[in-house]
């Protein structure tokens, strides 16, 4: 897997370093299509669309200026497979992290430490629980990890309409947890309840990212 970064200019050259060069791929930006920025080709839109029908890409949208023109511009070709940088919210990130306890202290874990720990690559059929605003790094990580698409559903109790979230179909618990082989569960306990609601023994694993072990 790897990230293609819509936008070439200041908003996209902020989103590589926050990100890290070593998974991105290229940029897009048709007006330097042809070029190249921080050392990676810059494509164009058509360019973009064919590589990502490879099934090995995730497109993050990194321009203030024209960013909900090119979402749309997204959506009407196909693409799904994309989220939208925001520095604000990346930053903030840490707060919606996992912990772990050492010598009685808290400490911080990124994502990629946590899913590796308990290998996450093993697994097939994964769902997460619940939508928060660090779950674009989480399946973009899941992604990386598992080096290809193996989210199933993102469970969600309280949606009420059909509806999807990075092309992953956002759906109730009941209609997810006899599908998976995986459920992680992205939430501290007392926002989240599906832990008291998972049978004794669920018939899959389950990878409490937010339990600080």
């Amino acid at each position: 897997m790897k990230y293609i970064i819509y936008g070439a200019g200041d908003d996209g050259n902020t989103a590589i370093k926050a990100i890290g060069a070593d998974r991105v791929e290229a940029f897009c930006d048709n007006g330097r299509a042809g070029n190249t920025v921080q050392g990676k080709p810059v494509l164009s839109f058509e360019q973009l669309k064919k590589q990502y029908c490879s099934g090995s890409y995730i497109i993050i949208v990194a321009t203030s200026k024209f960013q909900t023109e090119i979402v749309l511009q997204l959506k009407l070709n196909g693409i799904d497979r994309f989220w939208v940088f925001n520095w604000k919210a990346h930053v903030a990130l840490p707060t919606f992290l996992p912990h772990r306890i050492v010598q009685g202290e808290s400490q911080l874990v990124s994502y990629a430490e946590r899913l590796a720990e308990w290998h996450v690559s093993r697994y097939h059929h994964i769902g997460i629980s619940n939508v928060n605003p660090s779950l674009n790094y989480l399946i973009s990580e899941i992604a990386f990890q598992c080096n290809g698409w193996r989210i199933d559903y993102i469970i969600l109790d309280d949606a009420e309409t059909s509806t999807s979230y990075m092309g992953i179909p956002v759906v109730r618990s009941e209609e997810a947890l006899g599908h998976i082989d995986c459920l992680v569960i992205n939430e501290p306990e007392q926002k989240n309840d599906i832990r008291s609601r998972l049978p004794e023994s669920p018939g899959f694993a389950v990878l409490d990212i937010m339990n600080p072990v």
